[in-house]
């Protein structure tokens, strides 16, 4: 057989491009940077093809088995220093796998120095803040992080702004970008009074802009952000718990969202029989429920460790009306809330050290407790993989935030 008789018979019989792209869709986005270096077509096709990537985040976000949840921790040295870890939980498995993530940022910082704005299609956005000493005179940065690909894309710092700017990460599915919305509160010596302004972050121009208004004249004045929680994401929009800064209490009566698409803000009352003002300590932690608003109400008393949680969830977005109590439980030790899970349950630590990972179901029945995890209370964020930011040329040279992973020395390496 001449030699290009057989080069068709070779031609014929592989797979079409359609066939390809659809297995290698099936991949984890590990395996696929890995195949990058197969051939150039599979190159161009894994790092630069658009239709490919949302074919492959389409799988993934239908495949149980590669929606994770990303987890924030930290471990003391031997001289007492904190460190600050990231891990993936694994979903779909009888008991939850662990697996340590690479941590590109400062590890020597503490676990209250980091923050997990949010996380939607595979990115993590990140804010690092600054120590308390240079608090007036710098900024905290800010990162979009892909731990599935070892990927970091630092962002552009403003000239002013503090700790405890509010930020918000979302998708704009009009543009098909990620952004970013953040909320500087400062006063105003000029007009003497508090004035906020707002910038939203896109990932398609790689540049901040100020949408031109005042947070005031959309929300209501007396609406003051609860800043030390974690924002949550529905829909691609970010969503807040906020407060009445006419009460004494920081108790959230209001949940405030942003939609990238129409560059708005909006809001939806608390139902009021949620709202307590009895008892020694009272928090909400917000979060989705399959696909729903919901909020985690709980009522501790430190002293004698009683404490009583309840689970509210806004069937219908939009109407107040359809704010229903899913379910009640009681707890003799004092319990924070890790996370909600993909599939309705309710992740809680228990224990001073937060030793034990409880998860809950939607009917309030223990399904399973976890020990040895050491998860940190609400740092526990559903996560998908993806292969965002793939294309992207890290520039983290000179950023001392930043570190790249260890080099894998090859099987057959000198070792000199």
């Amino acid at each position: 057989m001449q030699k290009q008789d057989l080069t068709m018979v070779i031609k014929n019989h592989l797979p079409s491009q359609d066939m390809v792209e659809d297995i290698l869709s099936e991949l984890p986005a590990k395996s696929l940077v890995r195949f990058m270096s197969v051939c150039k077509p599979w190159h161009r096709l894994i790092r630069d093809d658009p239709a490919f990537k949302a074919l492959h985040s389409r799988k993934t976000a239908a495949s149980p088995a590669r929606c994770h949840y990303l987890a924030r921790k930290w471990t003391c040295d031997s001289s007492s220093r904190t460190h600050t870890r990231f891990s993936m939980l694994h979903n779909g498995t009888p008991l939850m796998v662990e697996k340590p993530v690479f941590n590109p940022f400062s590890g020597s910082k503490g676990p209250d120095m980091f923050k997990i704005v949010g996380s939607h299609d595979g990115l993590v956005c990140i804010l690092v803040l600054v120590d308390r000493a240079d608090v007036f005179f710098r900024t905290p940065s800010i990162y979009l992080w892909n731990p599935s690909i070892n990927k970091v894309k630092p962002l552009k710092r403003f000239m002013y702004g503090g700790n405890n700017d509010v930020f918000g990460f979302g998708f704009s599915k009009e543009s098909k970008e990620h952004r970013i919305v953040r909320v500087i509160d400062y006063f105003s010596k000029s007009r003497h009074r508090q004035r906020r302004e707002v910038y939203v972050y896109s990932s398609g121009t790689d540049s901040w802009k100020e949408i031109g208004m005042v947070l005031s004249g959309l929300i209501r004045t007396e609406l003051r952000f609860i800043v030390f929680q974690k924002p949550t994401i529905l829909d691609g929009a970010p969503h807040w718990l906020a407060c009445d800064r006419n009460l004494s209490s920081s108790q959230a009566t209001v949940i405030i969202s942003f939609n990238f698409d129409a560059d708005r803000f909006g809001y939806t009352a608390i139902p009021a029989r949620a709202v307590r003002t009895a008892g020694a300590y009272n928090y909400k932690v917000l979060g989705t429920l399959k696909g729903s608003l919901a909020f985690l109400d709980s009522l501790l008393d430190p002293i004698s460790g009683y404490n009583e949680h309840e689970v509210w969830v806004l069937r219908e977005y939009g109407v107040e009306s359809s704010w229903i109590k899913l379910f009640s439980f009681q707890n003799t030790k004092m319990i924070d809330l890790a996370g909600f899970g993909i599939d309705g349950e309710v992740f809680l630590t228990s224990g001073r050290k937060a030793e034990m990972l409880v998860e809950v179901s939607d009917s309030g029945k223990v399904i399973r407790m976890m020990q040895g995890t050491s998860m940190m209370a609400e740092m526990l964020v559903p996560y998908t993989e993806s292969l965002v930011l793939l294309d992207h040329v890290d520039s983290c040279d000179g950023d001392d935030s930043i570190r790249k992973p260890p080099r894998k020395r090859g099987k057959f390496s000198s070792s000199n």
